[in-house]
């Protein structure tokens, strides 16, 4: 919608729903691959962001299947960025409540 001022335009808004992931900002791990379109997908119906690429400043969630002493770069990274490293599964479970489910 516009703002206006005595008929003159002065802003446009573009007006949209914040969705359950709102704030969510994902990064899929490469071994994940596989599942990162359908992924991508979700989280962006539910209003969260993606990133093709790490970055720490950026990126909340990694998501990832693994041990909890997983070697992988990816995960010991996240992991000591202190981000919240959520399964494939915790997305889907978002989409299927359509909210925003306490990462464990």
């Amino acid at each position: 919608f516009n703002v206006a001022v005595n008929g003159k335009p002065l802003m446009a808004f573009k007006c949209f729903n914040a969705g359950p992931l709102t704030g969510v900002v994902v990064y899929v791990a490469k071994k994940l691959e596989h599942l990162q379109s359908e992924i991508h997908k979700i989280v962006t119906g539910l209003g969260g962001q993606i990133r093709y690429q790490y970055i720490p400043a950026d990126v909340t969630h990694l998501v990832f299947v693994g041990k909890l002493n997983d070697l992988t770069k990816e995960f010991r990274t996240a992991r000591d960025d202190k981000k919240q490293i959520v399964s494939p599964e915790w997305i889907k479970m978002c989409n299927e409540e359509k909210r925003h489910v306490e990462e464990v």
